[in-house]
């Protein structure tokens, strides 16, 4: 509407005291004209359910409706951005499923302004409100440094007593911490995450601290030979070792190996206070910095200790 139709040209530039009068009307009436016109609009509503103490909401069809709302556009202007649909379930004592159809006393609006729900029907799950004591996980998400990796993660507290849904709980080994990121993590670190929220439970946060070490790769080493340990017992002599030689798998820090030279893998069988005889013994090595066994073929050697017929240095 155009505030022209209000206004007389010649009256407005003739007589000052009519346009003090008139132009402050014509506004006041364009604007109320304005304002009482019919508009349509869309908002989205948000579900506010009330249920009995004793029992939560485990899921509903869907969390947000669409208002298709139309009125007076002054009246459809006091509106809130996002208003709240009601529905009051506290008559229900045990789990149950609902499907529950929208109606307009659900939800706070003027008077003259018509309201249509999409959806006009929301299932709503209500179950019992448990507890149940859980171990608590921490998924991991990216990756650490290269030759990095994650050795071990603590939480504090490691379990925790949890309130949910019967149903939902029933299922659970675990219960989920957020997601930590380790992208691009070297040390040792602490963090803080959120706990999974289950419906009827309220937010917690759980202490995280995780080692990092550096990233094990395996060698292997090829006939080493092995070493005798300590000597055998008086008047005797080790006559036979069956085999002579051993392959040895060791694992450690992937520089540590690549400067690991093949002398400094020892394998040994101890043979200290044997008498004479045959024996099947171990096959060990010598302890290393950094460096673990992490197998050795055969896993035992045979060993023939016989009476010693001369002296002989060893």
């Amino acid at each position: 509407m155009s505030l022209n139709k209000f206004f007389n040209k010649d009256l407005l530039t003739k007589n000052k005291l009519t346009k003090l009068v008139v132009i402050p009307l014509a506004i006041a009436v364009w604007f109320y004209a304005t304002g009482r016109q019919a508009i349509e609009i869309n908002k989205s509503a948000s579900l506010e359910i009330i249920v009995d103490s004793g029992m939560v909401i485990s899921k509903t069809s869907t969390q947000k409706i669409m208002l298709k709302l139309k009125g007076n556009k002054d009246y459809i202007d006091s509106i809130e951005s996002t208003p709240t649909i009601k529905i009051d379930l506290s008559n229900h004592k045990n789990p149950t499923n609902l499907d529950v159809i929208l109606h307009r006393k659900n939800i706070k609006l003027p008077p003259s302004v018509d309201v249509r729900f999409i959806p006009d029907t929301v299932r709503i799950f209500i179950d019992e409100l448990t507890e149940k004591t859980l171990p608590i996980e921490v998924p991991l998400s990216g990756e650490t440094f290269s030759d990095y990796q994650i050795s071990n993660i603590f939480t504090n507290p490691r379990k925790i007593k949890i309130k949910g849904p019967a149903n939902i709980l029933k299922e659970l080994k675990t219960i989920k911490t957020q997601a930590l990121d380790i992208t691009g993590r070297v040390e040792n670190f602490r963090e803080v995450l959120p706990l999974e929220q289950l419906p009827g439970s309220e937010q917690k946060l759980i202490k995280v601290y995780v080692q990092i070490t550096e990233s094990l790769s395996e060698r292997k080493f090829s006939n080493s030979p092995i070493h005798i340990l300590s000597s055998p017992a008086q008047h005797s002599e080790v006559t036979l070792l069956i085999p002579s030689s051993a392959e040895i798998t060791v694992t450690g820090p992937r520089e540590d190996l690549e400067n690991l030279s093949s002398s400094s893998i020892i394998p040994f069988v101890s043979i200290s206070g044997l008498s004479t005889g045959k024996y099947e013994l171990p096959l060990q090595i010598v302890p290393l910095k950094n460096i673990k066994l992490v197998n050795t073929s055969p896993k035992n050697i045979d060993v023939n200790i016989g009476v010693r017929i001369k002296e002989k240095s060893l």
